[in-house]
């Protein structure tokens, strides 16, 4: 009961002085104005003359008359604004996202991704003049030992896994990624495939894991003679590929082959026994010394 008694003590204290103020503002007022003006209410917002800021302006009675400001421009008032000086969004109380907007990133990577591959359209009849001789290089640097059996298998590092080019608040540049999987394609190309498989009867599994629902993606990524071929030896389960030869490997021991881009005339070849870099020059193909 006296916390009540308080507490309307309190609010009848504070309604006099408020009372006593806004008389004295009045009597203020009336000194300068006809009384009538300083009653009128020409803005329609609900506060007197006397008593508003923005007379001309409509406000809010809680902001004296005047509109409540929203310094940064995003749509959220500064009062309920936690950023009221950084352009937000409303759902996240007037605050950025930490999620940036990789648009312009993303369009750049596509302009120069369009040109790469036009620039680059038919390099795989260049890519034809050295793809077999990587396979042939490779397997002959083994003993007959090494390829003997039914364990052995054809490891070829294939194309990586496409990127968005954001997620939360990183943009990624996705170029390098898209112009390897590009040249992967174009080096081992079905052609190439089939020929390894034909050639040295071992089964020929592919690095890339083909993650569902994004064929449409690979199949543009690797044109569809390519990717159609290989798709039907996918595992549903593991979403790996491999190509069978005749008689089936345990894939117990593989027979890694890397091929990296230095640039598109550029290649290293990495496996097993060494490293090579070739170089296409002169129109040919030359193997660089050490």
């Amino acid at each position: 009961m006296r916390k009540v008694f308080v507490v309307l003590l309190f609010s009848v204290t504070y309604f006099q002085a408020q009372n006593a103020e806004n008389n004295e503002l009045l009597q203020k007022c009336s000194k300068e104005f006809d009384s009538k003006i300083c009653l009128s209410d020409n803005d329609q917002d609900g506060t007197a003359f006397y008593l508003d800021h923005c007379p001309e302006v409509y406000g809010s009675q809680d902001n004296n008359g005047c509109p409540w400001p929203d310094s940064d421009g995003d749509g959220v008032l500064d009062k309920e604004d936690a950023c009221p000086t950084l352009a937000g969004l409303p759902e996240l109380n007037g605050c950025p996202s930490n999620k940036k907007d990789c648009t312009k990133i993303a369009e750049r990577n596509r302009i120069r991704f369009e040109q790469f591959k036009t620039d680059y359209e038919h390099i795989d009849n260049i890519y034809s003049l050295i793809n077999i001789q990587v396979i042939h290089d490779v397997i002959n640097s083994l003993s007959k030992k090494e390829l003997a059996g039914s364990q052995n298998y054809i490891y070829l590092k294939f194309i990586k896994t496409p990127i968005y080019c954001g997620t939360g608040n990183t943009c990624y540049d996705t170029f390098s990624e898209d112009s390897y999987n590009f040249l992967i394609s174009k080096f081992w190309n079905r052609t190439a495939i089939e020929y390894i498989l034909k050639k040295y009867q071992k089964d020929i599994v592919i690095s890339t894991v083909f993650l569902p629902d994004l064929d449409h993606e690979y199949r543009t990524m690797m044109g569809s003679d390519l990717f159609d071929y290989l798709i039907q030896y996918i595992d549903p389960k593991t979403r790996k590929v491999t190509v069978p030869a005749k008689e089936r490997s345990t894939l117990m021991n593989a027979i890694p082959i890397v091929v990296n881009f230095i640039t598109p005339y550029k290649i290293e070849l990495s496996h097993t026994k060494n490293t090579k870099v070739y170089e296409y020059r002169n129109n040919q193909w030359e193997l660089q010394k050490k």
